[in-house]
């Protein structure tokens, strides 16, 4: 089981260039050409948070839990995720 920081997430999350905004939690808007806008979500706490919460994030990705890992471990990155995403869905295709 992984087990990350919140600032760890949100470093591994950053590595996507999303457009960040703040609200009850802090949102990352990622937008690739001729895709919907994907958005996932990180908590402001400062604990630490395991596989059940990766697999949220995961799951807003459109990712394996194993990719949000690796994003965050820092093996996987932007171009990864941009490779991983056009594997799986056509343009338009993530609504």
């Amino acid at each position: 089981m992984a087990s990350f920081k919140n600032k760890e997430i949100e470093k591994g999350l950053k590595k996507l260039n999303p457009e960040p905004y703040n609200n009850d939690h802090k949102y990352f808007e990622i937008n690739i050409p001729g895709y919907s806008p994907i958005l996932t979500k990180n908590s402001f706490s400062k604990k630490e948070y395991g596989d059940e919460y990766l697999k949220l994030i995961a799951r807003d990705l459109f990712v394996s839990l194993h990719f949000v890992i690796e994003l965050i471990r820092c093996t996987k990155y932007l171009e990864d995720y941009i490779i991983e995403i056009s594997k799986k869905y056509k343009p338009g295709q993530l609504t």
